[in-house]
C-alpha cells in the first residue's frame, strides 16, 4: 500500500527508521603532535525518528504510529 506523505504529498511505502546512538571516544595529541583517537562506549538513546525517504521530513518518533500510517490509518497527525 501507498500512502501521501504529509509534508512533500509523493507517495511511498515505507518511512526511513532513525534509531539514536551515540558514541563516546577520547582524542588527544601524541607527543609528536599527531591525532590520536579511541573509542570507549556506545550509548544508546529512546529517540527513534520515522522519516519520509523522500523529502526526509520526520513524520513520527512512535512506532505504532508510523505502522498506522503506513496501514492508511491517520488517528494522529504527523509531527510538524
Amino acid at each position: 500500500m501507498k500512502v501521501d506523505c504529509p509534508k512533500c504529498n509523493e507517495l511511498i511505502e515505507e518511512l526511513d527508521l532513525w534509531e539514536g546512538t551515540q558514541e563516546k571516544s577520547w582524542f588527544k595529541l601524541d607527543e609528536d603532535g599527531n591525532v590520536e583517537s579511541g573509542f570507549v562506549e556506545q550509548i544508546f538513546d529512546d529517540q527513534i525518528d520515522f522519516e519520509c525517504p523522500i523529502c526526509g521530513a520526520t513524520l513520527f518518533h512512535v512506532e505504532e504510529e508510523a505502522a498506522n500510517f503506513l496501514r492508511g490509518i491517520r488517528s494522529r497527525r504527523p509531527r510538524q
